[in-house]
């Protein structure tokens, strides 16, 4: 799964503080830290990592995980990031 950066930090940058990104040299991890709604009755918040290597343009998905604190984190898989992707870069399906 691809994303253009430049989507991406857009979207960022409007989120009034929901997503942080993180970058090094080859990799960006995208914090999203919000109270869910579908966990809100058992947790009191999660954040969701997205986790991606930089090339040139593009950030390349490759991992997901969802952490509800107190070391309870879970895998995502990366099908169901698709309409967050989508929502962010309109073109990402093509690239």
């Amino acid at each position: 799964m691809k994303i253009r950066l430049s989507k991406l930090n857009e979207y960022a940058s409007v989120s009034r503080g929901a997503y942080t990104i993180v970058e090094s040299e080859n990799q960006i991890v995208i914090h999203f830290n919000s109270v869910l709604e579908d966990v809100k009755e058992h947790y009191q918040s999660a954040t969701i990592r997205i986790y991606a290597r930089k090339q040139k343009e593009y950030a390349e998905i490759y991992d997901a995980e969802i952490d509800y604190g107190e070391n309870r984190v879970k895998k995502l898989s990366l099908e169901s990031l698709y309409p967050w992707l989508i929502t962010v870069d309109e073109e990402a399906w093509q690239l």
